[in-house]
């Protein structure tokens, strides 16, 4: 895990993340959702991962997000699109969603999650079935780096950038 924090020190121009699971189980989330689940959730700091992309987010740095959804989207996926997704955007992470159903999506959900930083390392993130964090293997061989550089490439190219998509969501939703 040494070397996975370390990344986020290290990177200096880029730090992806792809997100796939229907649900993540980190720290208050269950009692946020079973708020949002109920209609009751009122938002309260801190905010998901705001603090964490402001650390990101420095003069020359960025961090990018692509999040695998499923439909109709997961209670989870709702809360994130809803509340956390729009702050993380005004606090400088760049957000893109991909919907289900193309062999892309089915490809990003085969290989799950995943940070790459600087097109010169991936963390593979490794979760437990209930969607506890279990650990990150780090890779840093060339040839397999390559590989998630091409898949990180395919997924932004495809995905609808946040704003558009929330829109459309907001829309058909409501």
């Amino acid at each position: 895990m040494a070397r996975f924090d370390e990344l986020f020190d290290e990177f200096r121009g880029e730090a992806f993340r792809l997100e796939t699971l229907p649900g993540y189980a980190v720290g208050q989330d269950a009692e946020r959702l079973a708020d949002y689940a109920a209609g009751a959730y009122v938002l309260r700091p801190p905010i998901p991962g705001v603090e964490f992309v402001k650390g990101l987010v420095q003069p020359g740095r960025r961090t990018t997000l692509v999040r695998l959804v499923e439909q109709p989207l997961t209670i989870d996926q709702r809360l994130s699109v809803d509340w956390v997704y729009p702050h993380q955007a005004v606090a400088g992470r760049e957000i893109a969603i991909l919907e289900p159903g193309s062999e892309l999506a089915g490809n990003a959900a085969a290989t799950g999650d995943f940070w790459l930083f600087d097109e010169t390392a991936v963390a593979l993130m490794r979760y437990a079935s209930d969607g506890r964090f279990d650990r990150a293997d780090v890779v840093e061989e060339p040839a397999a780096v390559a590989r998630y550089v091409a898949l990180r490439n395919q997924l932004w190219a495809s995905a609808t950038p946040f704003g558009k998509w929330l829109g459309n969501w907001r829309r058909v939703v409501r």
